[in-house]
């Protein structure tokens, strides 16, 4: 079984598409491995602070990067840690690339679900009032991508971002991962015991 230091290695790697300035790399203190201004989390629902996004008024960037599971669970699921890792920097390129028109300063998380049978769905979460047409063109994009393998179970990420400079260090220490609002109704109409997040949740917006 993969130790559990690779997933951080994901997440740094994911980590590394920030829309202004380019990357600068560090030694992290507890793995060793090279760290960016975005945030590596390998525990699920936690996000470590990190540097803030560079201000400008364009452009998507980075802040954090939230594992729904646990590492045992990822590893038992993911094949292929490389081609995860390739994805969710493919995911956060296309953001870039959707994002470079200038937009308002807000907080914008892309959740990403992926199922056996390469398919993935994507939800997004926005402290701006929401945009039909700028999100739409980026769910288009984002479905053209190359979905990496997972077997026995769904697999759920979340890229916490930033658009325009918009500042989130304040999620650090007053963090929850994020909830799509289908998330959050499919939970509310449950009627039975608390919906497991996000195994539960997909179960019913997005079934087999």
């Amino acid at each position: 079984m993969p130790h559990a230091a690779p997933f951080v290695g994901v997440l740094v790697a994911a980590a590394t598409f920030a829309c202004t300035g380019g990357p600068k790399h560090s030694a992290s203190p507890d793995t060793g491995a090279a760290t960016t201004p975005a945030v590596s989390s390998s525990s699920p629902g936690e996000a470590r602070s990190g540097s803030e996004p560079v201000p400008d008024q364009s452009g998507f960037a980075v802040s954090s990067i939230v594992l729904y599971q646990p590492d045992s669970v990822l590893n038992d699921r993911l094949p292929n840690i490389d081609a995860f890792a390739a994805f969710l920097k493919e995911v956060g390129s296309v953001a870039v690339r959707v994002f470079a028109s200038r937009q308002p300063p807000h907080e914008f998380d892309i959740v990403v679900a992926i199922k056996p049978g390469r398919l993935a769905r994507f939800w997004f979460v926005t402290s701006a009032q929401p945009n039909p047409h700028l999100e739409e063109s980026l769910r288009s994009e984002l479905s053209k991508l190359t979905v990496p393998s997972v077997h026995g179970g769904p697999v759920a990420v979340a890229i916490i971002g930033s658009v325009a400079g918009a500042r989130t260090s304040d999620k650090a220490e007053h963090f929850t991962p994020p909830m799509p609002a289908e998330w959050s109704d499919a939970v509310q109409r449950a009627k039975s015991d608390p919906v497991r997040v996000p195994e539960g949740v997909l179960e019913t917006v997005w079934p087999d």
